[in-house]
């Protein structure tokens, strides 16, 4: 009974592993200006089709993640992957600044906060990109004529980096 869990412990081990190695693969296939050497795995979240991975530089003042699919859907292939966020974060007096970018390097959206993190806090102060902050990570609190707005606009709302909600 011990042999046959050990068993099945190391084989699940190394599936995760595997597909782990597979996922940081293809990864770098797609995303290669991005060197994922300089990241460690912070963490992961398995949904039923995909797995995103959260990985942090050492120092904790950049992150990246992507989204692995596991499992075919819709116009997505098993084994595809793709670029959430990259940000950066640096601390200037009491405040920490955050920007985040596209896989092109992009600046999508700014913002100052008064805690160590990559997400903003209720009181943080966007300096750019609020709007499209809001339509990626916060969409129910969006009015419906906000989603429409920002759809029809879309391209201009994010190299313009708009702040103001109508």
């Amino acid at each position: 009974m011990k042999i046959h869990f050990i068993t099945i412990l190391v084989f699940v081990f190394f599936s995760c592993n595997s597909i782990q190695d597979e996922a940081f693969k293809s990864f770098h296939e797609s995303y290669s200006e991005f060197n994922l050497d300089r990241f460690v795995l912070k963490n992961i979240q398995k949904g039923s089709w995909s797995i995103d991975y959260n990985l942090y530089t050492i120092d904790s003042l950049e992150s990246l993640t992507f989204v692995y699919y596991t499992e075919p859907i819709e116009n997505i292939k098993k084994g595809e992957v793709r670029f959430i966020s990259y940000c950066k974060k640096q601390k200037i007096n009491d405040l920490i600044y955050v920007e985040s970018f596209n896989s092109k390097g992009d600046l999508l959206y700014s913002f100052k906060n008064k805690t160590n993190r990559f997400v903003p806090d209720n009181d943080a102060e966007f300096i750019e990109g609020k709007y499209y902050y809001y339509y990626k990570f916060k969409l129910g609190e969006l009015t419906n004529f906000q989603r429409e707005y920002f759809e029809s606009n879309k391209d201009s709302i994010i190299t313009n980096r708009i702040n103001e909600i109508p």
